[in-house]
């Protein structure tokens, strides 16, 4: 995930040039360990993830609006003068719900 010689230059550029080798060493040590913690991902993996949400989101909007659809249907075939018992909020009617997520 890190790049060795990104950061040896790094540690390089921060220390004197007195420094010692030790010294470096143990100072990309607990910075590639602090790293590691982060549990950090790499650009292309997050581009990647973010890519595959946006089309999941898009694909949910899509079923929402599907349902929204057929519920409408039922509705109108089982008669306009019965009323749902339970009322149904869909995502798809409310756009700003899908604002916020983003």
């Amino acid at each position: 995930m890190i790049d060795q010689q990104k950061l040896r230059e790094a540690v390089a550029a921060l220390l004197p040039a007195e420094a010692g080798q030790a010294l470096r060493d143990n100072i990309e040590a607990v910075i590639r360990s602090n790293a590691e913690n982060l549990n950090l991902v790499t650009r292309e993996r997050f581009e990647v993830q973010e890519k595959v949400l946006q089309r999941t989101r898009a694909r949910v909007r899509e079923l929402e609006t599907r349902v929204a659809e057929l519920e409408q249907r039922l509705q109108a075939a089982a008669g306009s003068d019965e009323t749902p018992t339970q009322p149904t909020a869909h995502r798809a009617q409310n756009p700003a719900a899908d604002a916020a997520e983003e």
